[in-house]
């Protein structure tokens, strides 16, 4: 089979097998990322609710960071109840 073959195919094969390599890859670290993000998104809403913050005050502190604010603002800091 390989005799049969010239350089042009044996380098096309490879390519191919490259770009499906590569986006296997991407697919996987993606999928991992957003299994991570996931995770840490309900240990942060679990922790919230041990604290015994309210529903708004979580609803802010997560609309806050997935806008990106680092600042928080409009929130006030938790005082424990």
């Amino acid at each position: 089979m390989w005799q049969s073959m010239n350089s042009g195919d044996i380098a096309g094969m490879v390519v191919a097998c490259g770009i499906c390599m590569t986006i296997v890859i991407a697919k996987a670290i993606k999928a991992r990322r957003e299994s991570e993000e996931s995770r840490l998104a309900a240990q942060l809403k679990m922790e919230m609710i041990a604290r015994g913050m309210s529903a708004d005050e979580i609803e802010r502190v997560l609309a806050a960071r997935l806008s990106g604010d680092s600042t928080l603002a409009g929130t006030r800091a938790y005082a424990g109840k």
